[in-house]
């Protein structure tokens, strides 16, 4: 059975660029701060892994949380 997730990330190179004093080349500032994405999946690590497919640690997102939905 799948539920619903909320995952909570940033971009670490926006704020990195911002704290630096400029913008990122192809990211908007908001990125800077924490976005809550839902996700459907059978379970949290599978709903963190779905966002990580789209979100990439590669390209500076970081994954600060995953919770539940009622």
């Amino acid at each position: 059975m799948r539920k619903k997730y909320e995952v909570g990330l940033y971009n670490k190179e926006v704020r990195d660029a911002l704290a630096d004093g400029v913008s990122h080349k192809h990211l908007d500032d908001e990125w800077a701060d924490i976005h809550w994405i839902e996700v459907m999946a059978p379970d949290e690590q599978t709903a963190r892994e779905r966002i990580q497919r789209r979100y990439n640690e590669r390209t500076g997102y970081v994954i600060v949380g995953v919770q539940a939905l009622a």
